[in-house]
């Protein structure tokens, strides 16, 4: 819209062109959406995890932010939300690379990666259908999934091959979770969080 807008000026934007004029509209923009969605009762976390996967419309930045204001407060979410800043931590300086099946080793990272292979098809449809609250809803499933794989698995395998592949498992994981929301700005109280998963 703001983009519609700014180009119906079409030449007499002379000293800045239209990318430029959207640049230093956004944080503004961004300060004015959060202002709103705060008085609608969300927590800012909530809308910055929703606003750092990015924003396509506003009614679906405030879908997905009510979606996950739903679900946050359920163990096997935040169970994945703790795994979700786990996962940031370990691949945060890591090169994108691909994941190969063909290179998994340990039976926890077979299922990991399985479970994954389900789990992404079903966000895909869900994201689609614009049903944020079930794809959230989906993520806790892997929740026992990563906890088994982190028990199990050394992700930082002494084999080069071995390491960089299961890095590449956890960096799609990674971004497959935070398509929604970035669920890494979500605040959560480690001792209260493992108190509810038990």
């Amino acid at each position: 819209m703001a983009a519609k807008a700014a180009g119906l000026y079409g030449d007499r934007l002379t000293t800045r062109n239209v990318e430029q004029i959207l640049e230093d509209l956004r944080p503004f923009l961004a300060d004015r959406i959060r202002y709103i969605l705060g008085l609608a009762g969300y927590a800012y976390d909530e809308i910055e995890a929703a606003l750092a996967a990015g924003v396509s419309s506003l009614p679906d930045l405030r879908a997905r932010v009510d979606a996950l204001h739903k679900v946050r407060e359920e163990a096997a979410f935040l169970s994945v939300v703790l795994a979700a800043k786990r996962i940031a931590n370990i691949v945060k300086d890591a090169a994108e690379a691909p994941f190969d099946d063909a290179l998994l080793v340990e039976p926890a990272e077979k299922d990991l990666a399985a479970a994954f292979a389900g789990l992404r098809a079903d966000l895909e449809a869900a994201a689609a259908a614009g049903d944020y609250e079930r794809g959230l809803r989906r993520i806790a499933d892997l929740a026992p999934v990563l906890d088994c794989f982190f028990v199990d698995v050394m992700v930082m395998a002494e084999d080069e091959k071995v390491r960089r592949n299961r890095i590449a498992l956890l960096q799609a994981i990674g971004r497959a979770v935070s398509a929604t929301a970035k669920l890494t700005e979500v605040v959560v109280d480690k001792a209260e969080a493992r108190a509810k998963v038990g």
